[in-house]
Formats: C-alpha cells, sequence, structure tokens
C-alpha cells in the first residue's frame, strides 16, 4: 500500500473515527459477499469433480475466473479495513494465481499449418493434423497397400482456421461454459446456437481453395459431377472412444455442393449426440478438432462391417462379417437386421455359420445424392449380400489389419458393383472382458423373476434394472427420465444423448454391428436387439430386469442380489477432462492453514486458494471485531453475548440493535435481553430451543475420529468455533461457526414486507465429502419443506426466502436456528440417503412436538 493512502488511514483514525468505523464495515460487509461467492464456486468445482457432474472445460474456466475474481477482491477488501497489516497478501495471491492459470489454458493451435493432406502426405503419428478416420485409412493405403477409395483430408488446422476466419471461438467458449447435457434444453439450445453460427458462417477463401484443388485433383480436371463424399475425421474419433454414428457423413457431393457439405460435417460437432457423447468422456473442445476426409464415392452393390474378433465373446476364434444389400447407412444406424458371416481366423478362413437378415428393402442414393429406402430385387431376396469368397477375402485383410494396429479392428468395408471390395474404416474394436466376475455372468445370478421376453440378440453385455419407458420417436428422448429401460422400434446413434440416464435398451430390430451397439458396449450398457415383438410386450411404466447375455427380460428388479459391478451406473471413469480438473483442485482445495494462532497462520504460507478464503475471512473478523471506541465513546466495539450456549458469539451494533442504556464502551459482554433485535433473538430462540441438548449431542460423536479430522487444534472455547453477529434495527447478518463448516445468514425483517429477505448460505464440514454432501441433502429437504427456494451444490448450499411478513420472519429464522443446532456435526456420521431419511423424520418430529408445546400453552 502507497504511503499516501497508509497516511489517509491514520488520519482517519484520528480525526473521523465514525467514517473510518463506516468504511471498514462497507469493506467488511463486501468481503463477505465476496467470501460466500467463492466459497460457492469452490463448491461447484469440487462437484464437479467428486459428483462427476458432466460439464465441458469451459464451465471450469469460467468457474475458476469467477472464484479467482472473487478472492481476488477479498484481498483488497482486506486492504482496505487494515491498511497497514498485510502488505504481503496481495503478492502471494499473485503468485498462487501463477499456478492456476496455465492449468486453466486450453492448445489453439495456428490455423497456419497445411490444408490440404494428401493420402501420401499422412503418416505415422498424424491423428492430431488429420483426425483418427483419415489417418487410419492413409495408414491403410501407404502402409499395407489394402483396397481404400481414393481420397485426400481437409485438416484440423483447416477447421481452426475457419473458427479465426469467423471469430467463432469466443461464441463457443460462452456457450459451452453454460452447457448442461443433462438438461434436453439446453443441449438442444447449444447446438442449435452453434450450428447456426457455423452454417451461417463464410468459408474462408484457404480453406475453399485446398477443398477445390484437392477434388480436381481427384475427379480429373474440369469435371465437375465427379460424385465424392465427405466424412468426419475428428481428432479422438476412431481411438479408444470410437465416437461411432456421432458426426454427420455427406454423399454423393459434386463440386458445387463442396462447401456446404463442408460446413455440414464440420458443424455436426456440435450436435446434440456429438455434445453429450463429447463431454460425457471428458474430452476438450480444443482438444477434438474436425478434420474432414474426402473420398470417390462406390457405386455399392453391398456393404457391412467386420470384427476382427467378436466383442461379446472375445475368447472365441471367430471373425464376424455384417453385410446388407445397398449403402451401408441402415447398418450402422441399427434400422435394419444384417446377414452375418461367421469365419475362422485360421488360415483356410473357413465359413463356419452363416444366418440371413432382413430380406425386405436397401438404402440407395437418390438422383440427389440422398439416401432412399427401395424394395430389394428378387435376387437379393434369394441369397446373401456377401459371397463366400469376399467374406474370406475381408477376412485375410481384417487380420493384417489386427496385426499392424496391435488390437482387434472395428472394420467398415463395401464392394462395387465391378465386384471390387473396399476398406472404409479401421477402428479399434471395444471387447467384453474376457472373463466376467463369477456372480456378474448374464444368465448366472440365479434370477428367479417371471419372464415377460426371451428373444433377441445380445449386442452389449450387462444386466440392468429400471423402468419401462418407450420411445417411438426422436422428440421423445427429451421426456426419458434417470434409470430407464429404453424400449424402442430400432436403436439409432442419437439416444446416445440420453445414455447416461439408461439403465437397458431393448429393441424389435437393431444390430451388433451398429452405431449405437458400439456406444452401448463403451458405456457398459446392456442392448438387446432383434427382439421382434418388445414394444408390443413392454408396457410403459413397469420395472424389469434386462439380462441381455441370456436374452430375456424378467418381470420385476433383482438389483438387490447382484454385485454392485454387475449392474451399470458404476464409478466414474477418468478421463482427461478429471484428470485435468484434479491438477487443478490441488491449488484450490486443500487447507494448509487451519490455526489461527500459529506462527505459520500468514500470508506467506497461504499456498491453496481455500487458505486464502480461510486467512482473510479469519483476519477480518478479527479487524472488524477488534473495532475499538475513542474515549467519547463514538465507535463501539464487539461484545460478547453471555449465553450458556457452547457458541462464542460477538456482537457488533450497528445502531438501535440493543438498548441505549446499555451500551457503555467498557462492557465487554452482552446480554440476551439488551439484544433490540428481533430477528437475532429469533434465530437465537432457535438455536436454544429445549430439543436441542448440546452437551449430550456432541458427546455422543466420535470425538477420536473428530480431533484427528481437526488435528486438535480446538476446543469447544476455541475462536475456530467464535461466530459474529452485525445488528441493526431490523438487520441481521451472522457468521456462526461450527468447527470446520459454517453458516452465514443475512436477513431484513421490518414492518415493510416488500423488503423482507431471508438469505442462508451453509458450507463445509469435518466430515468425508459424502457426508458433507448428504447433510447438504438434509438440509435442503428441510428448507424445501418451509417454503424456502434452495440451491444445493456439493457441501454447499445457499437458501432464500423473499418478502416474509415480520411475523413470518421470525417464525422462520427460529426454524433455522432450530435446524443449524440440530445438524451441526452430524457430517461426520451420515453415510447414507437412509441415514438422510430417519435425520428428516427425527427433525419434524421435533418440530411437530413444538408445535404441540405452542398449542398446549
Amino acid at each position: 500500500m502507497s504511503l499516501v493512502n497508509i497516511l489517509r488511514d491514520i488520519a482517519g483514525r484520528v480525526f473521523s473515527p465514525e467514517i473510518r468505523l463506516r468504511t471498514k464495515y462497507e469493506a467488511f460487509k463486501e468481503l463477505l459477499d465476496l467470501d460466500r461467492a467463492a466459497h460457492g464456486e469452490m463448491a461447484l468445482l469440487e462437484s464437479y469433480y467428486h459428483d462427476g457432474a458432466s460439464v465441458d472445460f469451459h464451465a471450469v474456466q469460467k468457474t475458476c475466473g469467477k472464484l479467482m475474481h472473487a478472492v481476488s477482491g477479498m484481498v483488497k477488501s482486506l486492504s482496505l479495513m487494515a491498511p497497514r497489516s498485510y502488505g504481503a497478501l496481495p503478492e502471494r495471491f499473485r503468485s498462487v494465481s501463477a499456478r492456476v492459470e496455465p492449468l486453466l489454458l486450453t492448445p489453439h493451435p495456428p490455423p497456419t499449418a497445411p490444408f490440404l493432406l494428401n493420402f501420401q502426405d499422412i503418416g505415422p503419428g498424424s491423428e492430431g493434423m488429420a483426425g483418427g478416420k483419415a489417418a487410419h485409412l492413409a495408414a491403410l493405403y501407404n502402409e499395407l497397400r489394402l483396397p481404400v477409395p481414393r481420397g485426400f483430408a481437409l485438416s484440423a488446422a483447416a477447421f481452426h482456421h475457419f473458427c479465426h476466419f469467423n471469430g467463432l471461438r469466443p461464441h463457443l467458449e460462452a456457450a459451452l461454459a453454460d452447457l448442461n447435457i443433462h438438461s434436453p434444453s439446453s443441449l438442444e439450445e447449444t447446438s442449435r446456437e452453434l450450428v447456426s453460427k457455423f452454417l451461417n458462417a463464410a468459408m474462408p477463401p484457404a480453406v475453399e481453395e485446398a477443398l477445390l484443388k484437392g477434388y480436381d485433383a481427384l475427379s480429373g480436371a474440369g469435371k465437375s459431377d465427379f460424385p465424392v463424399c465427405l466424412r468426419s475425421s475428428a481428432v479422438g474419433e476412431d481411438s479408444a472412444l470410437s465416437f461411432a454414428g456421432q458426426y454427420r457423413t455427406e454423399l454423393q457431393v459434386d463440386r458445387r455442393r463442396l462447401g456446404d457439405a463442408y460446413k455440414a460435417v464440420i458443424t455436426s460437432k456440435y450436435a446434440p449426440k456429438a455434445l453429450y457423447y463429447r463431454v460425457e468422456n471428458g474430452l476438450l473442445d480444443q482438444e477434438t478438432p474436425m478434420a474432414v476426409l474426402v473420398l470417390e464415392m462406390v457405386d455399392t452393390e453391398s456393404a457391412g462391417v467386420m470384427y476382427t474378433r467378436d466383442p461379446l465373446d472375445p475368447a472365441s476364434q471367430t471373425l464376424k462379417i455384417y453385410s446388407i444389400w445397398g449403402q451401408g447407412e441402415l447398418l450402422v444406424k441399427g434400422e435394419i437386421a444384417p446377414d452375418l458371416l461367421e469365419i475362422s481366423r485360421e488360415e483356410d478362413f473357413k465359413v463356419l455359420q452363416s444366418r440371413w437378415g432382413t430380406r425386405e428393402y436397401k438404402a440407395v442414393l437418390g438422383s440427389g445424392g440422398e439416401l432412399e429406402t427401395v424394395p430389394l430385387e428378387e435376387p437379393e431376396r434369394m441369397e446373401l449380400s456377401l459371397d463366400e469368397a469376399s467374406a474370406q477375402q475381408l477376412a485375410r485383410w481384417g487380420l493384417q489389419l489386427e496385426a499392424h494396429f496391435g488390437m482387434p479392428q472395428d472394420v467398415e468395408w463395401c464392394k462395387g458393383r465391378n465386384g471390387e471390395l473396399y476398406l472404409l474404416q479401421s477402428r479399434p474394436l471395444r471387447v467384453a472382458d474376457a472373463v466376467p466376475a463369477a456372480d456378474c455372468r448374464e444368465g448366472g445370478p440365479g434370477i428367479s423373476l417371471p419372464v415377460l421376453l426371451a428373444a433377441g440378440e445380445k449386442a452389449s453385455s450387462g444386466i440392468g434394472t429400471g423402468t419401462v419407458v418407450q420411445v417411438t420417436s426422436l422428440p421423445d428422448l427429451g421426456s426419458v427420465p434417470e434409470g430407464a429401460v429404453l424400449v424402442a422400434p430400432t436403436t439409432s446413434p442419437r439416444f446416445t444423448q440420453i445414455i447416461g440416464r439408461l439403465r437397458a435398451v431393448v429393441t424389435d430390430v437393431g444390430s451388433v454391428a451398429g452405431h449405437f451397439a458400439s456406444v452401448a458396449r463403451e458405456w457398459g450398457i446392456p442392448l438387446l436387439v432383434n427382439t421382434q415383438t418388445a414394444t408390443q410386450v413392454l408396457r410403459n411404466g413397469e420395472v424389469v430386469t434386462v439380462d441381455a447375455g441370456a436374452a430375456r427380460v424378467y418381470a420385476g428388479s433383482v438389483a438387490e442380489g447382484l454385485q454392485p459391478v454387475c449392474l451399470i451406473g458404476g464409478a466414474h471413469r477418468e478421463t482427461p477432462f478429471k484428470k485435468r480438473l484434479r491438477e487443478i483442485l490441488k491449488h484450490i482445495s486443500p487447507l494448509n492453514l487451519t490455526d489461527p494462532k500459529a506462527r505459520s497462520f500468514s500470508p506467506e504460507r497461504c499456498q491453496t486458494l481455500h487458505d486464502f478464503l480461510r486467512f482473510i475471512h479469519e483476519k477480518a473478523v478479527g479487524e472488524m471485531f477488534s473495532t475499538g471506541a475513542d474515549r467519547h465513546g463514538r465507535a463501539r466495539g464487539a461484545r460478547k453475548l453471555a449465553t450458556d450456549i457452547p457458541i462464542a458469539v460477538y456482537v457488533l451494533d450497528l445502531g438501535e440493535g440493543v438498548r441505549p442504556e446499555d451500551t457503555r464502551w467498557s462492557r465487554k459482554n452482552v446480554a440476551l435481553e439488551d439484544i433490540l433485535n428481533r430477528p437475532f433473538k429469533a434465530l437465537w430462540k432457535g438455536l436454544s430451543h429445549p430439543g436441542i441438548q448440546w452437551s449430550s449431542n456432541l458427546r455422543h460423536l466420535d470425538w477420536e475420529e473428530f480431533d484427528r479430522v481437526s488435528s486438535g487444534i480446538f476446543s469447544l472455547k476455541s475462536p475456530f468455533l467464535s461466530s459474529f453477529a452485525l445488528i441493526g434495527r431490523y438487520y441481521l447478518n451472522v457468521n456462526i461457526h461450527f468447527g470446520y463448516h459454517f453458516v452465514v445468514l443475512d436477513a431484513y425483517c421490518g414492518p415493510n414486507e416488500r423488503e423482507n429477505y431471508i438469505t442462508l448460505h451453509f458450507e463445509g464440514g469435518g466430515g468425508d465429502y459424502l457426508g458433507r454432501t448428504l447433510r447438504v441433502l438434509f438440509l435442503a429437504r428441510v428448507l424445501q419443506h418451509y417454503g424456502f427456494e434452495v440451491h444445493p451444490e456439493g457441501d454447499m448450499i445457499a437458501a432464500r426466502m423473499k418478502k416474509p411478513s415480520s411475523e413470518a420472519s421470525e417464525g422462520l429464522l427460529e426454524l433455522a436456528g432450530q435446524l443449524l443446532g440440530f445438524t451441526r456435526l452430524v457430517d461426520m456420521r451420515l453415510k447414507s440417503k437412509k441415514d438422510v431419511d430417519e435425520l428428516m423424520e427425527e427433525f419434524l418430529q421435533l418440530k411437530n412436538q413444538d408445535g404441540e408445546n405452542h398449542a398446549d400453552h
């Protein structure tokens, strides 16, 4: 702080103590507001990590920014309160902030790298530039010399340039920061906004030039009607995560439509299903830029998918080839049951068995490039869509691909009308565990419930229990609740955007090789397809258990009899998002400054943002409540409330809060009867309720555990448990400490009902994160029961009551006092929602007894 400001502070203390007190109080009040805001943002960040909240990383950046802004404001407020005392604090805060800021940065590659990539330009390790699909296809062409359609790619750098050229990045960051993927409206609105931005954006000349140059080289000079397809090749796609069916493909594109088709493909990155898939899997937007693969169209006779291992039985020595007539879209979308050829992995590649699929219709390209569904021709009805020799050739290539990439492969292929086979993509195949746990083998846990359905084909392993929800159209997806067993005519890649709510999926028609089947296996969602009658047999609202392996659907639930790992919905997976957030929280959440009396309780020892919150709050309280008076009594200090309750409360009168005849500045204590502030007296009445036995209620706790958590740094009379209240005639601001958690209550209760309000902020605790969040759940239930608007977040809850009458305010403040006294330290013993239910019943009985006692009087 400058010398001028220090001199101004000294002058203010000497000549204008009332103004100095008012300035200190205003700074203190601002500091408390910032403190509440900071704790709220910190709780939000911790909930992102501990609760597995599915948000985009831009939400973390935004929340961290608000947290650091609030702490910076607290540093300034404390400097206003005590200009000469904490000079080292600002520099220390800048030092700790400098550790957090680099962790919040996301990659922004320069959009100047080559935009056009021919296959020969795409070598090993090029996934970051060409995307997964193009990099893998180039490896087939360059290294294995396998037949692929001719083509090229527009690089991820072209995508970055498109965004930079149109100034899209700020719009992306703002929209993604507020995205809630579990809210259908938020998901749809965010997607609609971003898709509109991209589709209405201008095509950068440099990207358009690269696209046309690649097309002309592919088609031959002067050919503008040469048909190509544009496929997504995002970074991260076709890797450990498949992104199966999440992005768009544009078929039968001529030169005139190239620009629009390119924009349609890159824009699909922000379709609802793609947003959900990326965010739920913890990938960052900047880490998944969209490259685009451009391939010549193949006049397709048949198409399909090959799995080099059986994804549901990897121990079997077979490859599986799924095939349909016409374009492969109906297969991967799950709208048709394909033919199946099972091929031996031995050198003879013998066809071990074959099975016919749907023999009704196929997809062909219309004159405008759109897919049309037409009936099968008569010869196609009478034979498999893939001959034995072609199947064996695909199997040979499949083992080559598996050897090259070092893992089982999921391969898309097609056969042209000229008889030639082409490989369209190759990506890692997710396979089931070779040996499931003994108690988790499908059909093996001893399910003895009535069988509702015994049909179909396992597309994803597992057992799931939930409530049947039938979906017959895609708009119905928004109404699918948590814990549903989705029943539908066919599978759809759009099911991905609600996959977190599902316990199992059962369809009339579908394919093991469909895109949604791949996603279901990634998530461990039981999927039963080709049942033919699921939508007729399974009724909305009934609870069922789906055993995909046994191809059975049972009436009722067997969840209680299964091991947790047998059922979906287990622990949240480790993701890039979670790893990054964990590193950030190391500089935010840990609390190292615990003992205000220790010499180490200093600005120099603040190592995390939580340390700053603790230090600044503690010192601000000390500065405010050490406010002295001059010899004329013009500025009174805080006085300790005389009470039998083991809470040390210091009261500061802001005017008309204490009896005038009892305001001698030398008094150190104030009696409750001298308090004129009715809100405070109502709150204290609740805290003093005879049903709350303070001493005995504390004794039941595990004090050895409590001492371990608190490091033995305080007793019931310690300042660590001290609380304070600012009171006026109608205004009350009280901060109550119970060990490691604290409550801030702010209220105005005057004769004008429109001005009245009560706000309550509760956070922290000495228990583990589960215990703290369970206590918040209890508080939320009680406060909602009595009409408060509540906003829980992790181990923090904010509640508000607007415009209560003066009489109603006093009743609600008495309730708040009872609730705070009742719940202190219970986070150390709450272990489950059942405990919360019991605590809720116990508290309501206390309130009912209170009402009966009032009635007796």
